[in-house]
């Protein structure tokens, strides 16, 4: 009788006991896999996101001060620009064939007194951004 005891316990041991089965535990990994795998690449992405805003953002800088710059000179048809190599290392304005940055007059002003000056501001040989800006001779 002793024997049949300790079977009856062994059942109702086992039929308290709950566990999870292999099915349910490869379900659940495959369900974590793929959060994961989405939280991977959402982080990918926001990190180009970040390192393409202050890439414009640095540019923008560039085109303001090299547009105040210019404005700061006296009235020319030509102006030399900034060097911004050792403070924006891989940065560069883009420059006509003489090095210059070369303004246009305004052809609907017959006094040519209002200059057009366009600045396209490059990083590692990239066009980031440009932008036009007036000059105003007094």
């Amino acid at each position: 009788m002793k024997v049949r005891t300790d079977f009856r316990k062994m059942k109702q041991l086992s039929a308290v006991q709950t566990g999870l089965s292999l099915v349910e535990v490869l379900v659940s990994m495959v369900i974590l896999s793929i959060l994961a795998v989405g939280l991977a690449s959402a982080a990918g992405a926001s990190s180009l996101a970040l390192a393409t805003t202050g890439e414009r953002e640095t540019a923008k800088n560039i085109a303001e001060s090299q547009l105040e710059y210019i404005k700061s000179l006296p009235y020319a048809s030509s102006y030399e620009p900034l060097d911004i190599e050792a403070d924006y290392p891989g940065y560069s304005v883009e420059v006509s064939d003489e090095g210059t940055l070369v303004a246009e007059s305004i052809a609907s002003r017959n006094d040519g007194n209002l200059q057009k000056i366009a600045l396209t501001v490059r990083h590692d040989s990239r066009n980031i951004l440009t932008v036009t800006g007036f000059k105003v001779r007094w």
